[in-house]
């Protein structure tokens, strides 16, 4: 299987696929508020953390996805986590509970000339805060992979946007897989041509970036350039009123999803409030003296 078919609608028989577009959008944006305030300040919070993304599992096994891509998903999900978690381990937070392990000692050679530590609590908190980015980018695989690009298109402009937008959107949503095809492409070409390249290591993919990105770079132009001159060749104009085969019906299943998200969005920013555990950008934990719930 091609890798940009990962991001790409999946034809199958499920209760999502079933479902309305514009169900899914706002659903989309109702986990993505719950990944914002859920914090883990306490066990509750930790607790509320579980359950939000315990539930996106729920509904991406619902979607009935292949093997293949659920591995794909999965592994990007699970690079993102300790990536983060790696990252942020590396980040100072003195705390006398969980003492800083000294990678370099200080006073070394430049630029570590202050040491360099790892964080057992900075560590929680980039796994934590990758949890909460993965809960919306699992919900945007669900919405790609159950829903055709021309009703999420349909979707957008039901829900009142701006058709430019939507248009952008939907070509953006169609571009995005072809251009990973079209990198493996670029690669498997170099390969056959003598160049030995391990994507596994990192400066093996480092390279292949590198190789890959100035032909990218032109196929991308010259794509743009083609579908700009068939946008024209068709007389678009987005201000004009047009007509849709496409025809969104709501029915009862989409009420009840809905209607459980939303309350469930109510019951959990509920529970993070009388728990004091919401998050708020006007002071969030490093700046009011909170910390995780290791503490």
């Amino acid at each position: 299987m091609p890798i940009g078919q990962v991001f790409q609608y999946n034809e199958r028989n499920s209760l999502i696929h079933r479902l309305d577009p514009r169900v899914k959008l706002i659903w989309l944006v109702i986990c993505s508020y719950l990944g914002i305030i859920t914090e883990t300040y306490n066990f509750i919070g930790l607790y509320c953390l579980i359950a939000y993304f315990g539930t996106l599992l729920a509904i991406y096994a619902l979607s009935k996805p292949s093997w293949r891509i659920v591995k794909d998903h999965l592994s990007l999900i699970c690079f993102l986590m300790i990536a983060y978690g790696l990252f942020m381990s590396l980040w100072p937070w003195p705390d006398p509970k969980f003492p800083l392990i000294a990678l370099i000692p200080p006073q070394g050679a430049w630029p570590l000339e202050g040491g360099l530590f790892f964080s057992v609590k900075g560590m929680f908190y980039g796994i934590t805060r990758a949890i909460k980015f993965n809960g919306a980018l699992l919900a945007g695989f669900v919405l790609i992979t159950t829903t055709p690009a021309n009703k999420i298109l349909r979707g957008l402009e039901k829900i009142r946007l701006p058709y430019k937008i939507c248009f952008m959107m939907s070509v953006a949503i169609r571009f995005i897989p072809m251009f990973l095809d079209e990198m493996i492409t670029i690669l498997d070409a170099q390969k056959a041509r003598g160049l030995d390249i391990k994507i596994k290591r990192p400066d093996g993919f480092l390279r292949a970036t590198h190789i890959a990105l100035t032909p990218m770079i032109i196929n991308s132009l010259r794509k743009a350039n083609i579908l700009s001159l068939a946008i024209e060749c068709r007389a678009f104009d987005p201000n004009k009123k047009r007509t849709d085969t496409t025809k969104l019906h709501t029915e009862r299943l989409d009420y009840a999803f809905i209607a459980f998200f939303i309350g469930f969005a109510i019951v959990l920013t509920t529970v993070l409030l009388f728990n004091n555990t919401i998050w708020s950008a006007a002071d969030p934990f490093f700046m009011s003296g909170k910390t995780p719930f290791l503490d």
